[in-house]
């Protein structure tokens, strides 16, 4: 049995050079590459690229393995990469136990 993709990755335009990817559910090895793959279609045409993941309700170590990749793959590309969580959600919360808060560059909402 195939696991089943318990999460939503929908890009808004926010301006001519400018996108926003809203990530709801859960960022995990199953649908960490959504996230990855809606990062790289919005850097094909933007220069600045907002992640909201204040609706992820659970993120695991995948999951912060793929934001780690999408800030590299920003940082390459010389694109404004800005991520947003939730303050105390679980996304600020694993990123805070694990250290990595700092590396992200994680926004509160």
């Amino acid at each position: 049995m195939s696991p089943v993709r318990q999460i939503e990755v929908t890009t808004e335009e926010l301006g001519q050079d400018a996108r926003r990817i809203v990530v709801v559910g859960e960022l995990d090895l199953v649908t960490a590459g959504d996230v990855v793959d809606g990062l790289r279609r919005a850097l094909r045409d933007a220069g600045r690229v907002v992640i909201d993941l204040t609706g992820v309700q659970f993120v695991d170590s995948t999951g912060l393995a793929a934001l780690m990749r999408c800030r590299r793959m920003a940082s390459a590309r010389e694109a404004t990469l800005e991520l947003v969580v939730e303050p105390g959600g679980p996304v600020e919360q694993v990123a805070r136990i694990t250290r990595i808060s700092a590396v992200l560059g994680l926004t509160d909402a």
